[in-house]
């Protein structure tokens, strides 16, 4: 692959950022939440790609600029969403024929950062804290840091801050109940071999160390909960005395075929339990089909649906560029909602300016005709890792009741549709972002309120380094463990105690 001019690169990144400021959904709802105005960066992008040496400096440049919308549905792709592009409508294989699966992969490689270093412990997000939850095997940090320590700074710097001055590097998730960003999983960066961290013990002492780097890459046991080893399995059970089913789908798998026979053997066999909990917890999305005809479409339950409050909504930008992707998903034959049907003062101020269609009414195609007929109650267990089409999962069940939603506020960005792509005119790098922007119930942008349970329940503090010792001893949990689960816990309870069946 040949090295772009600088003229090349920087005509590539004003196609982009023109693409963005006028058809992605999100820009200013990020700088009004987050605090981060990408649109009034373009001269700093410029200095960017201007300094950029070669093809690979450009390309992590275009990263990073990229990842500062801080959009899951936001990123530079590879060779494997070239691939996807053949199946969708036109507009979509239309950007794929103006590059080539090896120059999308040659870009999306190039683009990769270089590994961090090893950090000398592990800290996770929880309930607004970093959290220690494993410590690196040197004796000298063994002895400074303990487990179940909340992170207060890295290098004099307020963790948060800290965290969020590193925006770009990665993803950050929003937390809507604290509302700032986080990441779920500290990372540690720069190039000095020490690092000087200020820790709370789990008995409130204070203490600010000095800790040296790994020279090597340490095993970790931690995996977000619930963790069965299990990869993309399904994994169903009968807990709770006999009374209660269980499933745990991890992904809206792309097929929406995948389980459907062993999910209806086993909904058939549960049809009769007073309560079944479906667990999505740490599920990305895919596909909403998956859930639309597996788990809808085959438990049934239309009777439990609150028609009034069925519909959520979608809305999209008026750009030229994203007007083909939205004609070819039929999405402007969605019935609009009439403007004296919204309730004063409802919308997000970015839908009052110009730039935006009308919001539509949304609701999801389901066929329940060969439901098994389940009239239990069902519960839906979710954390911050739904995302996507499992996110628009759980936000229907919020709307509609069709399940009791209940655990952490989840990842966002849901109720809508394959992200649009831009392939960029010299290099031919291809870059999604979201088509539509989902609207939930209430109105709230679903990437900024997400789904928040019905009953919120996060995980404690003693069961998240109980769960994690139980990871280190033997790899994954055993099944449902809600000894160390606070969240399946709650909702066992909710089942067994007296009229929650």
């Amino acid at each position: 692959m040949r090295e772009l001019s600088t003229q090349e690169k920087l005509e590539d990144l004003r196609y982009l950022f023109e693409v963005f400021r006028d058809n992605h959904p999100y820009l200013a709802l990020k700088a009004r939440v987050e605090g981060s105005d990408w649109l009034a960066s373009l001269p700093e992008f410029e200095a960017w790609v201007r300094a950029a040496g070669g093809n690979q400096e450009f390309a992590r440049a275009m990263k990073r600029i990229v990842a500062l919308v801080n959009n899951g549905h936001t990123a530079i792709v590879g060779g494997r969403q070239w691939d996807y592009l053949k199946g969708l409508p036109r507009p979509w294989a239309r950007e794929g024929e103006k590059t080539s699966r090896e120059t999308v992969d040659y870009w999306f490689r190039l683009a990769q950062d270089d590994p961090l270093r090893p950090d000398p412990f592990l800290a996770v997000y929880h309930a607004g804290d970093y959290v220690v939850v494993e410590v690196a095997p040197a004796e000298e940090t063994q002895a400074r840091v303990r487990v179940g320590s909340r992170v207060l700074a890295v290098d004099g710097v307020p963790v948060h801050r800290y965290v969020n001055a590193h925006r770009g590097r990665g993803f950050l998730w929003y937390d809507p109940l604290r509302q700032g960003c986080f990441d779920e999983v500290l990372k540690l960066t720069g190039a000095a071999d020490t690092v000087t961290v200020t820790l709370e013990e789990p008995d409130g002492r204070g203490s600010e160390t000095e800790l040296p780097r790994p020279a090597l890459h340490w095993p970790m046991s931690y995996r977000p909960l619930p963790w069965y080893g299990e990869g993309n399995r399904v994994l169903t059970a009968v807990i709770g005395q006999g009374k209660v089913g269980y499933v745990r789908v991890p992904q809206m798998a792309a097929d929406a075929g995948q389980d459907k026979a062993m999910l209806f053997e086993f909904f058939q066999s549960v049809r009769d339990l007073p309560s079944l909990i479906i667990d999505i917890r740490g599920n990305g999305g895919g596909n909403d089909d998956y859930w639309t005809q597996n788990l809808v479409g085959l438990l049934g339950r239309a009777e439990r649906v609150r028609k009034p409050r069925s519909k959520l909504y979608v809305t999209w930008r008026t750009g030229r560029f994203l007007k083909p992707f939205v004609e070819a998903k039929g999405l402007t034959m969605l019935p609009p909602v009439p403007p004296d049907a919204i309730p004063p003062g409802v919308l997000p101020p970015e839908l009052l300016a110009p730039g935006f269609e009308s919001p539509r009414h949304f609701e999801y195609p389901i066929d329940t005709s060969s439901a098994v007929g389940y009239r239990g109650k069902v519960f839906l267990l979710v954390d911050r890792g739904v995302y996507s089409s499992a996110e628009s999962f759980a936000a229907f069940c919020k709307a509609t009741g069709w399940a009791t939603v209940v655990g952490g506020c989840t990842g966002g960005d849901g109720i809508g549709h394959d992200p649009a792509v831009v392939a960029l005119p010299n290099s031919g790098m291809l870059v999604r972002f979201p088509l539509t922007m989902g609207l939930n119930a209430d109105w709230s942008v679903n990437e900024e309120a997400h789904t928040r349970p019905d009953v919120l329940v996060e995980q404690s503090r003693e069961d998240l380094v109980k769960y994690v010792e139980l990871l280190r001893s033997r790899g994954t949990l055993p099944g449902p463990t809600p000894e160390v689960d606070t969240c399946l816990r709650r909702c066992l309870e909710m089942c067994l105690e007296e009229g929650g069946c």
